[in-house]
């Protein structure tokens, strides 16, 4: 569901018109509240995305403004943080070794002048300059660069009629934003919807049982 889906059916659980009970504002905030809950129930490894710029060849740094971070990044996804970088087979994309990060220009020092010899030592370091991924040996290999997409929606303006805001991958599990939505609703009103406490916790051990089976 897109973000105004989610919030017609937030409305819809509480029965709501929108035009006595809650303002259109009010419900942007249940939603703001309800999502940060909805992402906190959720493995964030389930959120990784994806970049992988083409092969490097003896590189010792990749720009990745308007890239990864910036007001309009080219993958489409703003990166809240890298959360692994790795190197791959060029072929296959088969694993081959995990980047070591460090938080220090003086933690990345070069352990080695070859990439071979740096891995033989103990492994290649990253380490995220600004908007600058800096690698402690110059590289020549396939890396993959994982990171976590930055979660901000602005629900006052996403949720505007004839708006298609995108929220995340996990459409099959949106009903429980709206569910969290409504029961913030409810708690503004001091009533409680038994019926909507109980959906909202079969839907949250489904989605719980759900994520834990992929991860095992």
């Amino acid at each position: 569901m897109n973000a105004r889906q989610i919030y017609d059916l937030a409305k819809n659980y509480v029965d709501d018109n929108n035009a006595v009970f809650a303002s259109q504002s009010l419900w942007a905030t249940f939603l703001t509240l309800a999502y940060a809950e909805f992402r906190g129930k959720i493995p964030q490894e389930a959120f990784e995305q994806l970049y992988q710029p083409a092969a490097l060849s003896n590189v010792a740094s990749i720009d990745l403004n308007n890239v990864l971070f910036g007001s309009a990044p080219s993958t489409g996804f703003r990166a809240q943080r890298i959360t692994r970088v790795i190197s791959v087979d060029p072929s296959t994309l088969a694993l081959w070794n995990v980047l070591i990060p460090v938080n220090s220009y003086e933690a990345l020092m070069p352990i080695s002048t070859t990439t071979i010899a740096a891995f033989m030592v103990g492994g290649v370091r990253w380490w995220l300059d600004g908007r600058v991924l800096r690698f402690s040996s110059p590289l020549s290999l396939t890396v993959q660069i994982w990171y976590l997409p930055d979660p901000t929606i602005n629900w006052s303006t996403a949720i505007v009629a004839g708006q298609n805001v995108y929220v995340d991958d996990f459409s099959q599990w949106h009903d429980i934003i709206a569910l969290l939505a409504a029961q913030h609703y409810s708690i503004k009103n001091g009533q409680v919807n038994p019926v909507l406490q109980q959906q909202l916790a079969r839907r949250l051990t489904e989605m719980q049982d759900f994520f834990a089976a992929g991860r095992s």
